[in-house]
């Protein structure tokens, strides 16, 4: 399976390609959802696995004080800064980074 992954340019309000991976594994998005979720778990938060955003206090994560989620929330935001989909791919040796071109035409 081939994985390419996008980076939003601010300058041109675009996407451009990140990287380019070949993995012999067909759900390694689910993977990493999975891999997020129980990252989430350890920190006792409620996320919302398709959008990555971590829910909010009072429907979902009212187990915790006001200061612990706050605090939290400010966690989760650099655990999702680190752990990127190429960040797994590579940290978990899933897949084997490709070399590519970008042609604009």
């Amino acid at each position: 399976m081939i994985y390419i992954t996008y980076k939003h340019c601010s300058f041109s309000n675009g996407t451009h390609v990140n990287n380019v991976w070949e993995s012999q594994y067909n759900d390694l998005e689910i993977a990493y959802k999975t891999f997020l979720k129980e990252m989430a778990h350890e920190l006792n938060i409620v996320i919302n696995p398709h959008w990555r955003n971590i829910m909010n206090y009072e429907d979902h994560n009212k187990h915790l004080t006001k200061e612990e989620y706050k605090l939290k929330s400010k966690e989760w935001k650099r655990i999702l800064k680190l752990w990127t989909f190429d960040a797994f791919i590579e940290a978990h040796g899933k897949g084997k980074k490709l070399k590519y071109i970008d042609i604009v035409r």
